[in-house]
């Protein structure tokens, strides 16, 4: 019996990445009542990397400094596909360092970590996470949107 910790669609506090981050229970709720924006990137396919240029190309230029960004890729119809944990869309480094610079406060996947599979540091999630910008993974059924 094989089961992963990093189930079902969940938020990842500062503290889980950065040493000097907030727990996650002393983040206000209303940190995460924001206005949001969807960036369709469901051209992405398993394994490619967004990078910074695939995020300005799905609008997130537009994002408002403290806004959400939603990164709406599909790759939930491949919840139960044996390979769905590594074989996924991934946010490259510079792309992080770009919503950095956004000041976006939450990034939002549908897909089940936000950088690379085969980074055991979470480089990725720690330029983000330093950078006041949380993460929400594993979001389910955004066509609904």
């Amino acid at each position: 019996f094989l089961i992963t910790d990093h189930t079902g669609t969940h938020i990842d506090g500062p503290l889980r990445f950065d040493p000097k981050g907030a727990a996650i229970e002393a983040i206000p709720l209303e940190k995460f009542l924001l206005q949001a924006r969807m960036l369709d990137l469901r051209h992405v396919r398993r394994g490619e990397t967004i990078d910074r240029k695939a995020l300005e190309a799905a609008g997130a230029a537009k994002a408002k400094p403290g806004c959400a960004l939603v990164l709406w890729t599909g790759h939930d119809r491949y919840l139960k596909d044996p390979d769905y944990f590594r074989n996924r869309p991934q946010l490259s480094e510079d792309a992080a360092e770009y919503l950095v610079e956004k000041k976006v406060a939450v990034v939002a996947a549908d897909f089940p970590s936000i950088g690379r599979p085969s980074d055991d540091r979470y480089t990725v999630k720690r330029i983000l996470h330093r950078g006041g910008c949380m993460t929400v993974e594993q979001l389910q059924r955004l066509g609904e949107l």
